[in-house]
C-alpha cells in the first residue's frame, strides 16, 4: 500500500531512456553520382548471378553421386566439382556472399531513388 495516497497500486520506475523518442535512421538525401548508380546497378544484377550460380553448384553437389538431374550433365557441372575439389568453401562463398551483397546493393539502391524523388520534389 502506498503511504501516500493510500492506494495498493504500485507506482512503475521510469527511467529517462525509457521516455526517450527512439532513435529513427535517416537516409542519405543526396542521391549517387550517375558512375556509382550504374556500378551499383551492375553490382546488383553480378551479385544476383553468383548467387544463382552458387545454388546451381549446390544442386550439382547434392547431386553428384547419381547424376540424374539434367544439370549435373551441363558442362558447368564438371568445372563446379574442380573449383569446391580445391576450396570446399565456394558454395558457401556465393550463395552467401552473393545474397548477401545483393540484399546490401538492394538497399542502396533503394535510398539512391528515394533521394531523386525527394529531390524532384523540392
Amino acid at each position: 500500500m502506498d503511504r501516500q495516497t493510500g492506494s495498493a497500486k504500485k507506482k512503475k520506475a521510469t527511467s529517462p531512456a525509457a521516455t526517450a523518442p527512439a532513435p529513427v535512421a535517416v537516409p542519405n538525401q543526396e542521391p549517387f553520382g550517375p558512375k556509382l548508380a550504374a556500378l551499383c546497378y551492375f553490382g546488383l544484377f553480378a551479385s544476383l548471378v553468383i548467387c544463382l550460380t552458387g545454388i546451381l553448384g549446390l544442386a550439382i553437389l547434392m547431386d553428384v553421386r547419381t547424376q540424374e538431374q539434367w544439370y549435373s550433365k551441363t558442362a558447368f557441372a564438371p568445372l563446379w566439382l574442380k573449383f569446391t575439389e580445391n576450396n570446399p568453401y565456394t558454395t558457401t562463398l556465393c550463395v552467401n556472399g552473393g545474397a548477401g551483397l545483393a540484399i546490401f546493393l538492394a538497399k542502396r539502391i533503394y535510398e539512391h531513388r528515394s533521394a531523386l524523388k525527394a529531390q524532384k520534389r523540392r
